[in-house]
């Protein structure tokens, strides 16, 4: 999983070189510091919320068709069913302060982990699956742990895989 997330962060890192054009590339070393698989079932949803750290992602790994059948006849200017939303901003009506989006599978996020933003509950009775996680330009070294246990590698290995094998844990 790390170096899928790390090529697409330099991705996301070369983007804002563009935007901020400064002439001189951002020299950003990033440590995934948590890790989470979310499993949303029917009636579930995420309320409006931002992260800890540097930069947040959110990973689709399983997306029913019941779930994108209820997305097509869904009526509305939202994200709807399970979709997630991106606040950035208040303003009157005629502004535009947030960004909607239906995901796929393989869709990847990455944002700035202070961008608050939620996801629409669903009504089919379906799981969608998507790995989250949050990351740091600068760790601690406190805050590091020695080595990680068998025992926890084992256990992420068990949950990637189960969870389509989009990412791929190695032991190294």
């Amino acid at each position: 999983m790390q170096p899928f997330i790390s090529d697409m962060v330099r991705v996301y890192d070369s983007i804002w070189d563009k935007w901020r054009n400064t002439g001189a590339p951002s020299v950003n070393k990033y440590f995934i510091r948590a890790v989470w698989v979310n499993y949303q079932k029917q009636f579930e949803f995420n309320p409006p919320h931002d992260h800890s750290d540097d930069l947040s992602f959110v990973a689709y790994l399983k997306i029913p068709e019941k779930l994108k059948e209820e997305h097509k006849n869904y009526k509305g200017k939202s994200s709807g069913p399970g979709g997630i939303t991106f606040l950035y901003g208040e303003g009157s009506r005629q502004a535009i302060t947030y960004q909607a989006y239906f995901p796929e599978e393989k869709d990847l996020f990455i944002f700035p982990a202070w961008l608050k933003h939620y996801v629409a509950p669903f009504q089919s009775d379906v799981e969608r699956v998507s790995v989250s996680g949050n990351i740091s330009g600068s760790v601690p070294i406190k805050s590091l742990q020695p080595a990680v246990s068998e025992l926890h590698q084992k256990a992420n290995e068990e949950v990637f895989h189960k969870a389509g094998g989009f990412f791929k844990v190695e032991k190294k």
